[in-house]
């Protein structure tokens, strides 16, 4: 009986062996799966959580950046211009007389004329540049690393190119664009934005079609 039973064991033990390392292995493989399936989970929730987040800050019309987005973006620039003491500046574009064109060719016509306008602006603008939508037909280009001086010429090029591109088929359709610059140490936001606004405001009272900076409004 002794041996009988030494030997049934003997026998027995490397199926025992085998069958638990196939467990342990079926175990892993079974977590890893679980794993897989949860990171593509994770994966897709975090995908769609980003989407929702864009398009939350995307305007459907234009696909600039829409008016939620400005205040954390400005607010991020000035953050960076601050910390390493470098350049900011700001475009405040409007589309001239637009109302005009809404009330004499339809809202489906102005709708057109605010698409192929922001394309024309965004065409000039690169990495640098944050693209936003304000309201209406009022946009803002916030312009890192640039002074007063070099927003000036980028918002020129920009005025150049909507003048002559055929916004509105048989009408010319143009823009008025402020420029201000941050001040490190010495400015605020409310003050960096009314000075690009007020200088807008004054490239329409001289004529509209034309562009005006902060230095405009003090002379």
């Amino acid at each position: 009986a002794h041996f009988r039973f030494f030997s049934w064991v003997t026998h027995v033990t490397p199926l025992g062996i085998f069958t638990f390392i196939f467990f342990i292995l079926r175990v892993f493989m079974d977590t890893m799966r679980k794993e897989e399936q949860l990171s593509e989970l994770t994966n897709d929730l975090e995908n769609k959580i980003m989407d929702v987040t864009q398009r939350s800050e995307i305007d459907p019309l234009t696909k600039c950046f829409n008016r939620s987005k400005f205040d954390a973006a400005i607010q991020q620039e000035v953050r960076i211009a601050e910390g390493h003491n470098a350049r900011f500046a700001l475009l405040m574009l409007d589309i001239d007389l637009f109302k005009r064109v809404n009330d004499t060719y339809g809202h489906a016509a102005g709708d057109n004329v605010l698409v192929h306008f922001a394309d024309v602006v965004r065409a000039r603008l690169d990495a640098r540049h944050t693209f936003i939508r304000y309201g209406g037909e009022e946009f803002v280009v916030l312009c890192r690393s640039y002074d007063a001086v070099e927003a000036f010429h980028l918002a020129e090029r920009i005025r150049q190119s909507v003048e002559l591109s055929a916004l509105l088929p048989g009408q010319r359709v143009t823009c008025s664009i402020g420029v201000s610059q941050w001040h490190n140490g010495e400015d605020d936001l409310e003050s960096f934005y009314q000075r690009a606004d007020q200088a807008m405001y004054v490239a329409k009272q001289n004529g509209r079609n034309r562009v005006m900076t902060e230095a405009d409004i003090r002379d």
